[in-house]
């Protein structure tokens, strides 16, 4: 879906009135065993929920390793980024992140 992806200071954020969930699969160049990934969400712009799956070759199921449910961030009045790191420990060429909608706020 790369039509409904715009750049955005360096970052990327979906298109306006795009359909949800939204995938981003991203392929590695090299099959990585890392320990951890950390994710930061937008002020505002959050999702719901995110679910994450990683495969170690093209050919293989993806894995769903779980999901996130991110804040709503109105504690903080919509002014602080929210940080969440998830631990994988699992070889792996592909991550897929699906995004559902976003909060309301």
């Amino acid at each position: 879906m790369t039509a409904m992806l715009q750049t955005c200071e360096g970052a990327w954020e979906s298109g306006r009135s795009c359909s949800y969930p939204q995938q981003l699969t991203l392929q590695l160049l090299l099959p990585i065993q890392t320990k951890s990934l950390t994710l930061v969400f937008h002020q505002y712009k959050i999702p719901s929920h995110i679910e994450l799956f990683i495969k170690a070759v093209r050919s293989e199921k993806w894995r769903k390793l779980g999901f996130i449910r991110p804040s709503d961030n109105s504690q903080s009045g919509y002014e602080e980024k929210e940080q969440r790191t998830v631990f994988l420990e699992f070889p792996c060429s592909f991550l897929r992140l699906v995004m559902q909608r976003p909060h309301t706020n």
